[in-house]
């Protein structure tokens, strides 16, 4: 009696275990790369620049799952300079969701824009934030501002390019 209790207790472990691996091999994987150009003119006495970017994870292909999302994981988050021009070279970045701050520090923008240095966007836990705000939502506002650290009249113009780099899982059983 014990060895038939054994026997079905494996066979079911066994059973439910394999289920869920052959749920797994319907996973489908997509990886995004998902740019933005920013270009803000500073001109003038106390200017600053605040805007939105709208991550979305929903394209063409990932549509049809949108459903069925299992895993979101934003891989590389950063921004480029790619145009700076101007006698103000400091300034002042932050870049912001509704919950988490993913970047705040002083920049000098012409010495990024000469090295084409990235600037990477965000901590490995803030990362893992957005990657579960995009999976619940499917979208995300990512707030940035930019400000001059001088006072006094300000002069410089600058084109950012912001990247964000996602995988995003889906499973449609």
């Amino acid at each position: 009696m014990k060895k038939s209790y054994l026997l079905l207790f494996l066979a079911s472990f066994f059973m439910f275990n394999s289920c869920e691996k052959i749920k797994d091999v319907a996973d489908v994987s997509f990886d995004l790369t998902l740019k933005k150009e920013i270009q803000e003119s500073f001109n003038g006495i106390g200017v600053q620049f605040q805007d939105v970017i709208n991550l979305s994870i929903l394209d063409e292909n990932i549509k049809p799952y949108k459903d069925n999302l299992k895993k979101v994981k934003v891989k590389n988050f950063y921004f480029k300079v790619k145009e700076f021009s101007g006698t103000t070279e400091d300034f002042f970045v932050k870049i912001y969701t509704r919950e988490t701050i993913l970047l705040e520090q002083q920049l000098n923008l012409k010495n990024l824009f000469q090295s084409q240095t990235p600037v990477k966007i965000g901590s490995v836990q803030s990362l893992d934030k957005l990657s579960d705000q995009l999976l619940n939502n499917s979208s995300v506002s990512v707030n940035y501002l930019v400000k001059p650290v001088q006072s006094g009249t300000i002069n410089a113009s600058v084109k950012l390019e912001v990247v964000a780099e996602i995988k995003v899982t889906a499973n449609p059983l």
